[in-house]
């Protein structure tokens, strides 16, 4: 019976031993692709620069950072594409759904100017406090920085065209700021109508 005892107690030494290998390569191979996931991040959305430029602009953004968000921001294959709002039978606006990003597009057409109340004292203070939010976020540890929420509008000779949300598929987020663009257009359809 001792004997027993003993080899049982040699196996179960053998195992523990094995399965602290077993954790320290899994460990490894996490490191190596959190590694490899940070150089995916790095070159598909932004640098290290750019992340520290962007954070050093949380309230205010310049065209400079703008215009480097907008270079950064990589252009991949859409996951799903959706109409998002309709009016008079004709769609306004569209989603394509990305594995880190959301891009709204909205007809040129419908004239919305990207210095519209609706724009710049509802929409971009929203998308502003979600940037700051994140920021915390990271500051505290609870959010990677590489996954900070930032923002793009496109315009056209001050007509909005698109808007692109690096969101890394958070789907709340998505669903809320999309709720957000919709009501803007509801808004600003409204508004056109009464002053026409």
């Amino acid at each position: 019976m001792e004997e027993y005892i003993k080899d049982l107690e040699e196996l179960r030494q053998e195992l523990e031993k094995r399965r602290e290998e077993l954790q320290k390569e899994i460990e490894k191979i996490d490191g190596y692709i959190k590694a490899i996931e940070n150089l995916i991040t790095e070159k598909s959305f932004t640098t290290a620069d750019m992340v520290k430029e962007v954070r050093r602009h949380t309230v205010e953004e310049t065209p400079e950072v703008k215009e480097s968000i907008k270079q950064k921001i990589f252009e991949e294959k859409p996951i799903r594409r959706d109409i998002i709002f309709i009016h008079k039978g004709k769609p306004i606006a569209w989603v394509e759904l990305y594995r880190s990003k959301s891009i709204v597009y909205i007809d040129r057409d419908l004239g919305l100017p990207i210095d519209d109340s609706l724009i710049t004292r509802f929409l971009e203070p929203r998308f502003r406090d979600e940037m700051t939010k994140d920021i915390q976020e990271i500051e505290e540890g609870k959010r990677d920085s590489d996954k900070r929420f930032t923002y793009v509008i496109h315009d056209e000779n001050g007509i909005i065209t698109k808007i692109e949300m690096l969101d890394f598929g958070e789907d709340k987020r998505r669903r809320d700021n999309i709720s957000k663009i919709r009501w803007v257009l509801k808004k600003y359809i409204e508004k056109k109508g009464v002053n026409q």
